[in-house]
């Protein structure tokens, strides 16, 4: 008989715990960025000269990179991997960020927001594998509340900080 005990796969880790803050991290900051453009629309709409349709389109076509890529994206996760996927995600709307950032016409941002939205297109189902593969079946209802409470968090967040950070 061996003198180790043997561990309950169903009992809760420190390692899964650090899996699901670093998920919670993840959605929080890309609704931090996905976001931060609605406190922002009037100043950047005055600032690059943009009429209150073209603020709408810049706008409005994030969710349509959202909705075409959502599910391509999201099979990606379950062919390569959460972690490859997410990962790669995570790096390109950090890129995308910078580039609209950088971004003095109507078309060039209106690109990038396509592309943001096409990008965060996976956070969603990529999350929900990892929580699939990381969680035993009792403890993914508790999982799936912590990443909606902090993609809730990351927007509110975004609303105060975007406007002081503006001031």
């Amino acid at each position: 008989m061996s003198k180790f005990k043997k561990r309950n796969p169903q009992t809760p880790t420190v390692v899964r715990y650090g899996v699901l803050a670093l998920l919670a991290f993840t959605s929080a900051s890309a609704y931090l960025t996905r976001h931060c453009i609605a406190v922002a629309n009037t100043t950047i709409q005055e600032e690059l000269d943009f009429t209150t349709e073209q603020m709408g389109t810049i706008l409005g076509v994030f969710m349509l990179g959202y909705s075409i890529f959502q599910i391509p994206v999201g099979w990606l996760g379950s062919r390569w991997g959460t972690r490859s996927v997410l990962s790669c995600l995570s790096l390109l709307w950090s890129l995308v960020t910078l580039w609209t950032a950088a971004v003095t016409s109507y078309i060039p941002m209106v690109v990038s927001r396509g592309i943001f939205g096409g990008t965060q297109a996976g956070l969603v189902p990529t999350t929900a594998l990892a929580i699939r593969d990381w969680f035993p079946a009792e403890r993914r209802g508790f999982s799936s509340a912590v990443i909606d409470t902090s993609m809730s968090v990351g927007g509110i967040v975004t609303m105060g900080l975007t406007a002081w950070l503006m001031n």
